[in-house]
C-alpha cells in the first residue's frame, strides 16, 4: 500500500487535507520505487490487529512544500537495516 499524504496550509483543525491510497499486490521481495527521491522520515512495525505492519514513511520536497509518502504491509526484512534520514533515491 502506499499513501500519500499532502500537509498544506495546516491548522489543528485542518492537518490533512488531501489523502490518496494506491494498493500494490504484489509478490513478496517485488522492488517498489517511491514516488519522488526523498529520505526516510520513521519506520516501525505496526502489529496491532488490523495495522499496516511494517512501515515506511518518506519525506519528499518540491520547493518550498513538503509531503510524505506512507508506504505500508511491507515484509520485516523491508525495516531492516535502514535510519531515519536516510536518502531514497
Amino acid at each position: 500500500m502506499i499513501e500519500v499524504i499532502i500537509l498544506n496550509n495546516q491548522t489543528k483543525d485542518n492537518q490533512r487535507n488531501i489523502h490518496l491510497i494506491i494498493d500494490l499486490w504484489c509478490k513478496e521481495n517485488i522492488k517498489v520505487l517511491a514516488v519522488l527521491d526523498g529520505e526516510i522520515h520513521s519506520f516501525k512495525n505496526n502489529n496491532n490487529y488490523g495495522d499496516y505492519g511494517p512501515t515506511i514513511i518518506l519525506k519528499h520536497g518540491i520547493g518550498s512544500h513538503r509531503f510524505y509518502t506512507l508506504y505500508g504491509d511491507l515484509t520485516l526484512n523491508s525495516i531492516k537495516n535502514i535510519k531515519v534520514r536516510d536518502k531514497v533515491l
